[in-house]
């Protein structure tokens, strides 16, 4: 991982302000990238030097 982003929804959850707030311990930081070094055997999916993104969903919700 090169870079990380902390957002609104983490500030959130660490001031216990949602309804779900992840468990402890909670690290800050829902966004991040990064190059894959390295891939174990058996992954298709994923090639050395791609460069993945993660976006976390703490907070699922619903309209009804």
């Amino acid at each position: 991982m090169f870079s990380s982003g902390l957002n609104f929804q983490d500030l959130m959850a660490r001031q216990g302000a949602i309804d779900s707030p992840p468990k402890t311990p909670f690290i800050m930081g829902s966004e991040c990238a990064g190059d894959i070094e390295q891939v174990g055997e058996g992954v298709e999916n994923f090639k050395v030097s791609t460069r993945p993104k993660l976006l976390m969903n703490l907070i699922t919700s619903a309209q009804t």
